[in-house]
């Protein structure tokens, strides 16, 4: 059900007016930090009125870490609201001052007295001038998105039907999930036992084996306290494993995912990979999973256990992203709530006897781990940039060796772009993540394609690292191909003209090269890694090779398809690795397909 507005023709050719008026803002590296982390700065003009106006020239690249801080310091304004009201009022004033700051002849004595009261107003007004309009252009964009969620919260609101639907009130900013608690059906575990994380990783790694539901709660707990403080977009370092789609197959995660990209770091309870150099050992490999870790297989309960352990265990080295299937109205029907009953069943009379339960969907009961599983998704980050290797030491061996290194710059969502962001990362930052995927900038992240485009002619890919023959390739159990990717090449032109088409998917929008190249222009990005849909080789170029579908579930539903995963080496070469499945544990019978509620 969406409520957010679609984008047609009209207002397609309405964005593209706007879009021939934009400018690059001149970069004078006033930001601190390295510069692996700042962003591209394109200010779009509704007029040619405004453009003059504008201090173009004065604006700044600033490191994204100061962005995030400020769209985090800026959701916790609006949670400040006492009302919608209140809180809409708020954003038209912000959005009002920083529409003002952008422009040639501000003056910091202008600001009305009010809205100068705020500490967030009065931090921004005193930095330097092209650090204050890099943190306005920002704001605008905040404002941006927020105005439109209101919008579908005034809609919400004005039927009611739509409210009632959702089984939720429009009310005020959305909080972060509470820390959650365990269910009164389970046992919470003895401050003085303690939890045993590392324990927990051991016997799934080696041997499949759940953690008790008191330890299975608390780990979700944790986990979801852990999640919650990160920001909409996080980010990663080279050397880095890039994983798609799971999907509950436990065995091809185990066997093929963590033994082509080598094991997790999670302290002294991994071995480093025999097969990684020098230069990545010292460094070890960051971890980076794009969502729909669970449904459709027969092991999300393990697969989710095993990643929040290594979350937990490892927070800096492994990064968990939403997908689609990480929501309740979806994992509802395709697995994981039947799961969550299989595992753990529910004590006798749990679920009030023979009554039917509440929820007429799908004919299940709610399970409370699998309602401690959301709160954890919610709470899930929407994006990540992979940027250069921190290690100092890994940039020490760089000069050594005497090689220049190319600027790594990656985006990497589940499903894709959005028409409600600004056509930029702050745009992202602003999204409210704390519920349930609906519509909007959170669907069109976790749900959107791209529009598809005739293959290119040009192959990346350079024959396996031992040389092989492709016949001798494809008898191994796993299949490297390098890719040759020149980062300091600039974006192309499009090619073609598509923007944005509503998804057949009947959630998101749909996205064409022209919008996969200029966001990548805008932001300082190379390319685009997404998951979300099953490719029959395991990944996919698309878009002038700068948009690139990885997927990790091989044999996804019986289909016979292959899987894959991307690595990307301290040297920034990227490395894909195909697989088979390693069994067939999963197979079409053994899909749960969805049924007709039982009643209505």
């Amino acid at each position: 059900m969406n409520c957010f507005p679609k984008r047609d023709k009209k207002k397609k050719r309405k964005d593209e007016k706007t879009s021939s008026c934009e400018e690059p803002a001149k970069k004078n590296g006033g930001g601190k930090g390295d510069m692996e982390n700042a962003i591209s700065v394109h200010i779009p003009f509704e007029n040619n009125e405004l453009k003059n106006e504008c201090a173009i020239g004065e604006v700044t690249e600033l490191p994204l870490s100061d962005i995030i801080t400020l769209s985090r310091e800026f959701r916790g304004l609006l949670r400040e609201c006492s009302d919608f009201q209140s809180k809409k009022h708020l954003v038209t004033t912000l959005k009002s001052l920083a529409s003002e700051i952008m422009q040639k002849n501000f003056s910091v004595n202008s600001v009305d007295s009010a809205i100068g009261k705020l500490a967030f107003v009065q931090n921004l007004l005193s930095k330097i001038p092209p650090v204050r309009m890099r943190l306005a252009l920002a704001i605008l964009r905040f404002c941006g998105v927020v105005e439109l969620e209101m919008e579908n919260e005034e809609l919400m609101r004005s039927t009611g039907f739509l409210e009632a639907l959702r089984g939720r009130g429009a009310t005020q900013e959305s909080q972060p999930p509470p820390a959650v608690g365990n269910s009164e059906l389970i046992n919470p575990i003895s401050p003085t036992a303690g939890l045993n994380v590392a324990k927990i990783y051991h016997q799934l790694i080696t041997k499949n084996e759940l953690p008790t539901v008191e330890e299975m709660s608390e780990l979700i707990s944790r986990a979801t306290r852990l999640l919650r403080e990160e920001s909409n977009i996080v980010t990663i370092s080279i050397p880095c494993i890039v994983v798609g789609d799971i999907h509950g197959q436990w065995r091809d995660l185990v066997d093929s995912i963590i033994a082509a990209g080598g094991s997790l770091d999670v302290g002294n309870h991994t071995s480093t990979h025999p097969e990684e150099d020098d230069m990545e050992v010292v460094g070890r490999r960051n971890y980076l999973f794009l969502g729909d870790y669970v449904d459709r297989g027969p092991h999300s309960l393990h697969c989710l256990a095993l990643l929040f352990a290594s979350k937990l265990l490892a927070p800096d080295r492994v990064f968990l992203i939403r997908g689609n299937h990480e929501s309740s109205e979806t994992n509802r029907k395709y697995g994981f709530l039947q799961e969550c009953l299989e595992q753990y069943p529910l004590p006798s009379g749990s679920n009030g006897g023979d009554e039917e339960p509440v929820d007429i969907g799908w004919g299940l009961p709610e399970h409370p781990l699998w309602n401690l599983a959301n709160e954890a998704f919610i709470s899930l980050p929407l994006c990540a940039i992979v940027t250069g290797p921190n290690s100092a030491r890994v940039q020490e061996m760089n000069s050594l060796r005497g090689s220049g290194k190319e600027r790594v710059a990656i985006c990497a969502m589940h499903g894709g772009l959005s028409p409600f962001i600004s056509n930029s990362l702050d745009g992202i930052l602003a999204i409210d993540r704390f519920h349930e995927i609906e519509d909007g900038p959170l669907a069109d992240l976790t749900w959107a394609d791209p529009i598809v485009t005739v293959p290119s002619d040009v192959s990346l890919e350079k024959n396996g690292e031992n040389g092989s023959s492709k016949s001798e390739r494809q008898a191994q159990r796993l299949v490297r191909h390098r890719v040759a990717f020149n980062y300091d090449a600039p974006v192309p032109a499009p090619s073609s003209t598509k923007g944005y088409i509503f998804s057949s998917r009947g959630r998101g929008h749909n996205f064409g090269e022209d919008v996969t190249l200029r966001f990548l222009k805008e932001n300082g990005l190379s390319f685009i890694i997404r998951a979300h849909q099953c490719v029959w080789e395991g990944y996919q170029w698309q878009h002038q090779n700068r948009l690139l579908t990885v997927f990790s579930a091989p044999n996804y539903c019986g289909l016979g398809n292959k899987g894959a995963i991307l690595i990307i080496h301290a040297s920034g070469e990227p490395e894909l690795v195909q697989f088979e499945a390693v069994d067939n544990e999963v197979s079409p019978v053994n899909i749960p397909e969805p049924s007709p509620p039982k009643t209505f």
